[in-house]
């Protein structure tokens, strides 16, 4: 499982994962292979945290981010089906749009 640590190092407290890493040193091949897994077994909305920070660096050093972006990692869908019913507003509410709110 990848994940991100955090290291004090000089004082400061970063976060780093093996992506990170991987991308620092010009690991091309771990990098895809990185991916490859993550897209694989790791296929949550929960581990987008892991390409915040890297996810453009990765698209300029021409990894394959292809099967990430379509992963649910990047594209999925919130179903909050019990909207209506739990709201504590019940009532309708229609109001025109005049191009400002205030």
């Amino acid at each position: 499982m990848f994940y991100k640590m955090r290291h004090n190092i000089d004082g400061k407290s970063i976060t780093v994962s093996a992506l990170d890493i991987a991308l620092e040193n010009n690991q091309m091949r771990a990098l895809n292979a990185i991916i490859k897994y993550i897209v694989q077994y790791q296929n949550s909305v929960s581990f987008h945290f892991l390409f915040d920070d890297i996810l453009i660096d990765l698209i300029s050093k021409g990894i394959e981010v292809t099967p990430l972006l379509n992963s649910k990692i990047f594209c999925y869908k919130f179903e909050c089906e019990d909207y209506p019913r739990i709201h504590t507003d019940n009532t309708n509410m229609i109001v025109p749009y005049n191009g400002s709110y205030f």
